[in-house]
């Protein structure tokens, strides 16, 4: 059975600054998506969340939950991780873990600062324990560097008529810098 302990998969999990997409059963029992900044640690999903949202009262009601994350370019891959979420509230550990947590997402000097700004009373860690872990993996040779890979042209989504391209101001096809990008700061 794969595992969160594999290679492969504990790689993919730990790369760069990837979110995971939380899947939870919400109140009225539809499932709901929402996007987490987490780490691999002692086989877990581990990130934190505020104890009265609404992820944390629905993981506090029903743990079942299921994490994915991918690689949305080639060579394509996504790994589940499938279980049941377990909340504690240890200050302590709390802090560690969203300094942790900080140290991937942000800058790492800031890390001291956002962990501490987050490893506080009311915010809850979640360790997803898996039972079950789904890796899909595309086979074959990486894409070649020198090959430009054919992309859609970008579309306004404001246009009705998808057929119009987007306008090509540098700042409409640009990401915004996520360094510059603070919540709550």
């Amino acid at each position: 059975m794969t595992s969160i302990t594999d290679r492969e998969i504990n790689a993919f999990l730990g790369v760069s600054t990837r979110t995971g997409k939380l899947a939870y059963v919400g109140m009225d029992g539809r499932p709901l998506v929402t996007p987490v900044w987490f780490v691999v640690e002692g086989g877990c999903i581990v990130f934190n969340t505020f104890r009265k949202s609404a992820k944390a009262r629905a993981l506090a009601r029903d743990p079942r939950v299921t994490l994915c994350t991918d690689l949305e370019e080639p060579p394509y891959a996504s790994v589940q991780v499938q279980g049941e979420a377990e909340l504690s509230e240890d200050l302590g550990e709390l802090l560690r873990v969203a300094t942790m947590i900080a140290a991937r997402y942000v800058r790492p000097d800031r890390a001291e600062e956002f962990g501490t700004r987050n490893g506080v009373p009311g915010e809850l860690i979640v360790r997803l324990r898996p039972t079950k872990v789904l890796a899909g993996f595309m086979s074959g040779a990486r894409p070649d560097p020198g090959h430009q890979r054919h992309r859609r042209p970008q579309v306004d989504p404001r246009n009705r008529d998808r057929r119009r391209p987007r306008p090509s101001s540098p700042s409409l096809r640009s990401p915004p810098d996520a360094a510059a990008f603070q919540p709550g700061i």
